[in-house]
């Protein structure tokens, strides 16, 4: 099956091989990602023992602002949108910021690397389901690992394996009978692509 991100996937590859000239000085950078999830879940851990899960679609966007050292290495921080699909029709947007470390082996073209970070977010437009008008808010974890493609001196290319859980905030409903407290999760993988101008 022919997937868009795995096309563009191909193309970065045949620029990667051909441009010769990469660069690792250190500097700022400003870069943009987008990503479609492979594989996503959401989960419920119900105090009443009514759990919930169903599969989750997710397509996201980034962009971010990063410093890469000397060695290679970079830490960014990220400003993200995301969509969320649920299996029973509800849709959802859900913003929020990560900062996350790559580290990065080698300085040819072609840069194996694996990261982590960390993130928050919130539910937007979720306040009116609560007591208190705020929206749901969340904490979010991340691995990755991927290749990076630096083609020159100003640009850079990122091709990368993502893993993400979001754990939201306890949430409080009455069933009829009890107070019922609700803890809810999305957990995803996805193929990202992204793009890096380097200062």
């Amino acid at each position: 099956m022919s997937h868009p991100l795995l096309k563009a996937a191909a193309f970065i590859l045949f620029l990667s091989v051909n441009i010769a000239h990469a660069s690792t000085d250190p500097g700022t950078y400003i870069g943009f990602d987008i990503n479609s999830a492979l594989i996503g879940d959401v989960s419920t851990d119900n105090s009443n023992g009514n759990d919930l899960r169903g599969n989750l679609g997710v397509s996201a966007a980034s962009l971010s602002l990063g410093y890469r050292f000397e060695s290679n290495n970079r830490v960014q921080i990220s400003t993200s949108k995301m969509s969320l699909e649920h299996e029973n029709g509800l849709d959802s947007d859900v913003s929020g910021y990560d900062l996350d470390w790559h580290i990065v082996y080698g300085e040819d073209t072609v840069q194996p690397y694996w990261g982590f970070g960390f993130g928050v977010y919130s539910m937007d437009d979720s306040s009116g389901y609560f007591v208190n008008d705020n929206d749901l808010q969340g904490n979010a974890f991340q691995v990755l690992a991927g290749m990076k493609f630096d083609l020159n001196k100003y640009l850079e290319l990122d091709l990368s394996y993502r893993i993400k859980t979001i754990a939201w905030q306890e949430m409080l409903f009455y069933d009829g009978t009890d107070l019922v407290s609700v803890h809810m999760t999305h957990t995803y993988s996805s193929l990202n692509m992204g793009a890096a101008v380097k200062f």
